[in-house]
């Protein structure tokens, strides 16, 4: 568990059940993971998996919930080990909630999926490293397709971003795939 406290970038590993210091949340009750922004001075909740990879190919799956709406908040990254996010899953307000991608090397794309206040939908990444594309599926569409750049990448969800209080984002059954099979995560960071 990753969160940002007045600039200072923090870690809890093993991640808590329960995290609260005022700043931001989590909350992992019967395997719903709940992250919330609650002040200004705190940009992230996140879980941020070990699972670094530069070959084969990653999934992350998630059935996601917002609640509560807010501008340009990030809820999932496919990071580019020490470079940068290469791709950021954030949910917009318009269209009663949706989905763009930004792309740190620029670009994306808008409107990926529409009417998503309080509807739970399921979230599909893949990162195949086979081909150099990554691909988004909303409820097993798929609805952004896009090369990747290559290096080594890890998987983090939350909500992560602008520094907007009250920003909260739930994700239930969350799984990871390797290569098409499923895999238990190991939560112990690396440097």
């Amino acid at each position: 568990f990753e969160y940002e406290s007045n600039d200072v970038l923090l870690t809890i590993n093993p991640p808590p059940g329960s995290f609260d210091n005022g700043l931001c949340e989590y909350d992992n009750t019967d395997g719903t993971e709940t992250f919330q922004l609650l002040n200004p001075a705190s940009n992230r909740a996140e879980i941020r998996a070990n699972d670094d990879y530069s070959t084969g190919s990653r999934q992350f799956q998630a059935d996601v919930l917002i609640s509560t709406p807010s501008a340009d908040e990030c809820i999932h990254q496919i990071f580019n080990g020490t470079t940068a996010p290469y791709l950021l899953l954030r949910e917009e307000t318009n269209n009663n909630g949706s989905l763009k991608v930004a792309l740190h090397s620029g670009g994306g794309a808008s409107n990926l999926a529409t009417n998503l206040y309080g509807t739970r939908f399921r979230l599909n990444s893949i990162n195949d490293m086979n081909n150099g594309n990554a691909y988004l599926y909303v409820n097993g569409a798929l609805v952004w397709q896009g090369a990747n750049p290559g290096g080594t990448f890890y998987t983090k969800y939350g909500c992560y971003g602008t520094h907007t209080v009250q920003g909260k984002i739930q994700f239930q059954n969350v799984k990871f795939f390797s290569g098409g099979n499923e895999v238990t995560q190991d939560f112990t960071l690396s440097a």
